[in-house]
């Protein structure tokens, strides 16, 4: 059993500790802070998630021309011309380094100075994490976003695919949550997320793009994404990771 390879899926929300064996943790937030980076750093930017808006803006002033954006409730600031939004990125033809203000950069400032390899996953580069995973770890934990304690369910499903795809890989899967989350949400419809919380707040804010984007961007991306030294790095599966060139 000490030899086995394990995958384990929890939430930001609760104590990673007890998953401290572990030597590779995936963080998932679908919508929008993974997909957000995961799709810049895919686009070859230069990408920073920050802890907060007033860390964004000063971790801007070290970077040439940045853009900057930030979640719904702070995109308002001076000096933000983007909201957290997938959708907006994608369309954007320049290639200034970006830095999001979001959950996920909070949770990154808060942990991944004590954690092993780091991951950030979306429904965009699961296959691709996936394999990565299987080529190169034993003990992989995957967080899923907690909002307001809620867990929503485009992060279960993410999260339950990519766990399930190891499983099929020889992984086992650690603890009963895990394999009932595998069970549940692993085949489930990426429409029923339509549905969920999250898709909701995005209709109340007008941001149809970016729901449309989550949904129709599925499995797309041959692309690894790894954060350390406070930035992005991408990676072809399998292969160690390189960092995205910085933009002096």
């Amino acid at each position: 059993m000490l030899d086995s390879r394990t995958v384990a899926i929890d939430s930001v929300s609760e104590s990673p500790v007890r998953h401290s064996a572990g030597d590779a943790i995936v963080l998932v937030d679908v919508i929008c802070d993974t997909t957000t980076l995961v799709t810049a750093a895919a686009l070859s930017r230069s990408v920073y998630p920050a802890a907060s808006a007033p860390a964004a803006l000063f971790l801007g002033r070290e970077l040439r021309e940045p853009l900057l954006a930030a979640d719904e409730d702070e995109a308002w600031r001076p000096g933000f011309e983007l909201r957290n939004s997938p959708s907006a990125v994608a369309a954007r033809n320049d290639n200034r380094p970006l830095v999001v203000a979001c959950g996920t950069g909070a949770t990154l400032a808060a942990n991944a100075l004590f954690w092993p390899e780091v991951y950030l996953v979306c429904l965009r580069n699961l296959t691709a994490t996936a394999r990565h995973l299987g080529l190169r770890h034993r003990r992989v934990l995957v967080l899923d976003a907690a909002h307001d304690g809620d867990i929503r369910c485009e992060d279960r499903l993410a999260a339950a695919r990519l766990a399930g795809a190891l499983v099929e890989n020889s992984f086992i899967a650690d603890g009963l949550g895990t394999r009932e989350t595998i069970d549940r949400w692993g085949s489930a419809d990426v429409s029923l997320l339509s549905w969920g919380r999250s898709a909701e707040e995005l209709r109340s804010q007008g941001r149809h793009e970016d729901l449309d984007f989550v949904l129709s961007h599925v499995d797309d991306l041959d692309v690894v994404c790894t954060f350390s030294d406070g930035r992005l790095s991408v990676a072809a599966p399998g292969e160690p990771a390189r960092d995205v060139p910085v933009i002096a």
